[in-house]
C-alpha cells in the first residue's frame, strides 16, 4: 500500500492524498481519498468525487475511457500495459526471476543461484490479469492444464530430445571428443530429473514464453517471426548463466540452440491447440536427458565440441520445420489467439 500526493486528486477534491492498494487477485489500483478537513469537508469531497466520476464516459464496448484507463473485469490498467503487453510481461519476467542473481551482484548473498523460472510463471499470470482480469488468468490456466492431446505428440515431445542428445553424443565422439565416463543412463535418476525439470523449469518458463507471449504476438506476426522474437528474449533471459554454467566459448553455440528450441516449442504449442503440458514435457526432457545423461560425460574442449554438435542438430531440426511449415497460413495461430 502506497500513499502519495496526487495533483489530479487535488484538482478534483482539494488538498488530499491518494492511496494505491494491491489486491490479492491481480493488481488492483483503487484510489482512496483522505481529505484533511472536518466531517462536513469529507462529505463534500465525496460528493465532488461522485459528480466527477459520473462525467467520465465509461463504455463497456471499449477497452479505454477518455482519461486513459482500461477497465475490464474490474481491473484498472494504464494505456502502456494495454498497448504493450509483451514488453510488460518481459519486464516483469526479468524482474521476478533475476532477483537471486541481482542480489548476488549487490553482494547481499554470497552465491548466485541463477534465475528462478517461477518468476516467468508469475509474470505471465500478472500480465494476463492486468490485460483481461479473471478471464485472462483463466485462459492461461486452461492452456496449462490442457493434457488431452494425441498420444503421438507426447511421443514426439519425449522422444525427439533423446534422439538428438544420443546423436550429438555419437557424432561428437566420432569427430574427436573424449568421454570422461561411460554412457550409462540411470532410469530412476532420469525420471527424478525429468519430474523436477517438468514442474519447476518447464511449467515455470513455458507458461510465460509460450503460454502468454506467443498468443499475444501471434495477433500481429507470423508464427516463425514470433518464435524468433520470443527466442531472442528467452536467450537473453539466461544471462545470469553466462560465464558460469555456460562458458563464453559455449555461448555462441548456446544462443542458436535456444532460437531453434523456440521454433520447436512454438510449433508444438500451435499443433496441439495451445497445450502447455506438451511443451513442458519437451523442455523437461531436453534438460533432463542432456543435463543428466549426456553433457556430464564431457569436459573442457570436448564439452564445447558437444555443445556445437548439439546446437547444429537442433538448428537442422528447426530448419526442417520452417521449410516444411513456415509458409503455412496462420489459421492455427489465430485459433490459439482466440482461445
Amino acid at each position: 500500500m502506497v500513499r502519495l500526493r496526487s495533483g489530479a486528486a487535488e484538482a478534483w477534491l482539494g488538498p488530499t492524498d491518494i492511496e494505491v492498494s494491491f489486491g490479492g487477485g491481480g493488481i488492483l489500483l483503487v484510489p482512496t481519498f483522505f481529505p484533511r478537513s472536518s466531517p462536513a469537508g469529507v462529505k463534500g469531497a465525496l460528493q465532488r468525487f461522485s459528480r466527477r466520476l459520473r462525467r467520465v464516459s465509461w463504455n463497456r464496448n471499449q477497452r479505454y475511457n477518455r482519461r486513459g484507463f482500461g477497465v475490464r473485469n474490474g481491473v484498472l490498467a494504464g494505456d502502456r500495459v494495454k498497448k504493450h503487453p509483451f514488453a510488460t510481461f518481459v519486464a516483469l519476467a526479468f524482474a521476478l526471476s533475476w532477483y537471486p542473481w541481482l542480489l548476488h551482484l549487490t553482494r547481499l548473498v554470497p552465491r548466485a543461484s541463477g534465475m528462478n523460472p517461477l518468476g516467468v510463471l508469475a509474470a505471465a499470470f500478472i500480465t494476463a490479469a492486468l490485460l483481461r482480469g479473471k478471464v485472462g488468468a483463466r485462459e492461461l490456466f486452461v492452456r496449462l492444464v490442457r493434457f488431452r492431446v494425441h498420444p503421438g505428440w507426447y511421443a514426439f515431445a519425449l522422444g525427439l530430445p533423446v534422439l538428438v542428445a544420443v546423436a550429438a553424443l555419437g557424432i561428437a565422439v566420432l569427430i574427436g571428443a573424449r568421454l570422461d565416463a561411460p554412457f550409462r543412463p540411470q532410469p530412476v535418476g532420469l525420471l527424478q530429473s525429468f519430474l523436477f525439470m517438468f514442474f519447476f523449469v518447464g511449467v515455470g518458463e513455458e507458461t510465460g514464453w509460450r503460454g502468454f507471449a506467443v498468443p499475444e504476438l501471434l495477433t500481429h506476426h507470423s508464427w516463425p517471426r514470433v518464435a524468433f522474437e520470443v527466442g531472442a528474449v528467452w536467450a537473453l533471459w539466461h544471462t545470469p548463466l553466462f560465464g558460469t554454467q555456460i562458458s563464453w566459448l559455449q555461448l555462441p553455440a548456446f544462443v542458436p540452440s535456444v532460437l531453434a528450441a523456440s521454433v520447436l516449442t512454438t510449433f508444438l504449442f500451435l499443433r496441439t491447440r495451445s497445450s502447455l503440458p506438451i511443451v513442458c514435457a519437451f523442455h523437461g526432457m531436453v534438460d533432463a536427458f542432456s543435463g543428466c545423461c549426456v553433457f556430464p560425460l564431457f569436459s573442457g574442449r570436448s564439452l564445447t565440441l558437444l555443445w556445437w554438435v548439439d546446437s547444429l542438430l537442433w538448428c537442422a531440426t528447426a530448419g526442417f520445420l520452417l521449410l516444411r511449415y513456415g509458409r503455412e497460413s496462420n489459421a492455427a495461430a489465430a485459433t490459439v489467439a482466440a482461445n
